[in-house]
């Protein structure tokens, strides 16, 4: 969580927001949120992907101020997050886990 609050180099940033959609720690949900607002296009994509992995419908508010970005590739990453998200909350878990446990195969 440390590396995407304060390295200064974007790539890095983002190559950490890609990595934490795995972990575990509730406080890495804040973290990407938090980074969905960074300074870099990349970080902020980066960062929804990431919360659309974790599929925690809680962050919907969040993610949905993106749609409204000034980059067209964090518009489509926020929206896509969105419907992940959407869906998540109105079926369940069950469905996201299914569709992560086929995209590992």
């Amino acid at each position: 969580v440390k590396a995407i609050s304060k390295d200064d180099s974007f790539p890095v940033r983002a190559a950490a927001a890609k990595m934490l959609a795995v972990d575990p720690d509730p406080a890495t949900t804040k973290a990407l949120a938090d980074a969905v607002g960074d300074k870099s296009w990349l970080v902020r994509a980066a960062a929804l992907e990431a919360l659309a992995e974790r599929g925690d419908p809680s962050v919907l508010d969040t993610v949905r101020l993106s749609m409204s970005d000034e980059k067209n590739v964090v518009k489509y990453t926020a929206a896509a997050a969105v419907l992940q998200l959407t869906a998540i909350k109105e079926l369940g878990p069950t469905a996201h886990e299914k569709k992560r446990t086929s995209s590992k195969k």
